[in-house]
């Protein structure tokens, strides 16, 4: 992509917007918390499709660590969100460790600390529009298996989880991917009912493995995010517990089968209701333990369903 087509999509224009149209900062007064103030300061002026990976850390490490200059972030920040948004539009992995983007936002509480409320709302607006265009540009995409260290089948699971971890978002990404008008969306249904339908190394259509974290295809409890010592904030989690029931989740399916999914898709949703249906009482214990491991701490450190050890 040329440099014009890379600033001329919409997004780059509402966050730019957002942000007040930003410029670097004339000084850098912030003292990057490894020491590496030269490098601090090269970002600092960097165009935002010039920042690269090895560039997170001097800003993702100041923002979880270390006071923040407020103009200097308010000039990254809009940087870093749209190659967030680019990640997530190709359902690639943000690089993890401790220049991992939701970690970095939720121990420097940079939504509240550096934001008022309007632009707090307008960012979490246009999150939730990346996350949802990523969704759908899923649609059609979904395999089961990983594939170079890609994996497509967990990745927007685990995203939406990652975002409740560090932001209020999770109610309104929920009411958009409940209205299912994409295969995309379709497919997100699909995987989470499939984790809480199927025992492990059941479900006909996934490729089974010997692992009895993995054998689903389908890891419930897990995150993109780093963040080992909260789950979900206790707000997202209370807005799941109260919408999300077995009879929601069979009428997503149901929804579903009315968008483009693939034939041998709809024949898994098929497959996934009946299930549903025939295994109720193990599907709403499956439920219960779920929804009670969002609020845990080491997300992804936890043991699976008790009840797939029996």
């Amino acid at each position: 992509m040329n440099i014009q087509a890379w600033y001329a999509r919409p997004f780059v224009a509402e966050i730019t917007e957002i942000f007040g149209y930003p410029k670097p900062p004339d000084v850098v007064t912030e003292e990057q918390v490894d020491g590496c103030q030269r490098k601090l300061e090269i970002l600092s002026s960097k165009p935002w499709h010039e920042i690269e990976r090895s560039d997170y850390w001097y800003c993702l490490m100041d923002w979880a660590h270390a006071p923040l200059q407020r103009e200097l972030f308010d000039y990254l920040c809009p940087g870093i969100l749209i190659h967030w948004r680019d990640f997530t539009f190709n359902a690639e992995s943000w690089p993890a460790g401790e220049i991992d983007i939701y970690r970095a936002m939720y121990r420097g509480e940079v939504l509240w600390r550096m934001m008022d409320q309007n632009r707090r709302e307008a960012v979490l607006d246009w999150m939730h529009d990346g996350f949802i265009e990523g969704v759908d540009n899923w649609s059609g995409k979904l395999e089961w298996t990983q594939h170079g260290g890609r994996d497509t089948c967990h990745f927007f699971l685990w995203t939406f989880h990652a975002l409740g971890q560090c932001s209020l978002i999770t109610a309104r990404i929920w009411e958009t991917l409940s209205n299912v008008k994409t295969s995309g969306r379709a497919q997100f249904w699909i995987v989470l009912a499939t984790g809480i339908a199927y025992p492990i190394n059941s479900a006909p259509f996934v490729v089974h493995t010997s692992s009895n974290r993995i054998g689903t295809g389908v890891v419930l409890n897990q995150s993109e995010s780093e963040i080992h010592d909260a789950g979900l904030i206790a707000e997202n989690v209370d807005y799941l517990q109260e919408r999300l029931t077995l009879d929601f989740l069979a009428e997503r399916l149901k929804d579903s089968l009315a968008t483009d999914l693939y034939a041998f898709e709809k024949e898994i949703v098929h497959q996934i209701m009946s299930q549903l249906s025939m295994g109720r009482g193990y599907a709403q214990a499956k439920l219960d333990w779920y929804l009670s491991t969002l609020r845990k701490p080491y997300l992804d450190d936890l043991e699976g369903f008790p009840g797939d050890a029996l």
